[in-house]
C-alpha cells in the first residue's frame, strides 16, 4: 500500500501493525495446539512468529514490508 494511495507514514505502519497481528493471532492456534501435543513448538513457527513482530525494525519500514512465509 504506496503513500500515494492517500496514506501517510503514520496510517500505514499502523496499517501494516494491524495486518501483522492479525497474522500473530491465526498462528495463535498453531503454537497452542503444538503445545499440548508435544510440549514444545517448532522452530520454524517460532522463526516466523519473531519475524512478524519484528516487520517494524526492517529497512524501509512502513513504505516496504517484506511479509515472512509461514512454516508449512
Amino acid at each position: 500500500m504506496p503513500v500515494e494511495d492517500g496514506y501517510d507514514t503514520a496510517q500505514l505502519a499502523k496499517f501494516h501493525r494491524v495486518q501483522r497481528d492479525h497474522l500473530l493471532s491465526v498462528t495463535d492456534w498453531k503454537t497452542i495446539r503444538l503445545l499440548e501435543q508435544s510440549g514444545s513448538i517448532d522452530p520454524k513457527w517460532l522463526s516466523y512468529r519473531q519475524a512478524l513482530r519484528d516487520i517494524t525494525a526492517q529497512p524501509g519500514f512502513p513504505d516496504n514490508v517484506v511479509w515472512p512465509t509461514p512454516p508449512t
